[in-house]
């Protein structure tokens, strides 16, 4: 129950923002399929940025940033340009250039 809980903002949310292109759209709507597609292509990406951080760990960085927040700005600052942009861009690039593209 607690897990449902932790959830549900998510779930709300995506719920709120598919009704919403759903509505905006609605005089040329795209599939409903094809919009279930890109959000489930943005849970893909979220996951896989999860791993790419994950795999950060044997390099010696940490999973999170929070400690160079309080310790080393100048570190946090280089953690934020060269491993979180390139792991968000490149995790949602990937589901774009395998799917979408196709």
């Amino acid at each position: 129950m607690q897990q449902i809980l932790i959830l549900l903002p998510i779930i709300v949310t995506g719920l709120f923002w598919a009704a919403y292109h759903y509505h905006q759209d609605r005089h040329l709507p795209e599939p409903l399929g094809h919009l279930l597609l890109a959000f489930g292509l943005g849970i893909l990406a979220a996951g896989l940025s999860k791993l790419m951080y994950m795999g950060l760990q044997p390099l010696g960085l940490r999973f999170d940033a929070s400690a160079l927040a309080d310790s080393n700005a100048l570190a946090l600052f280089a953690y934020a340009l060269l491993a979180i942009g390139p792991i968000e861009e490149l995790a949602k690039f990937l589901p774009f250039v395998l799917v979408v593209l196709r």
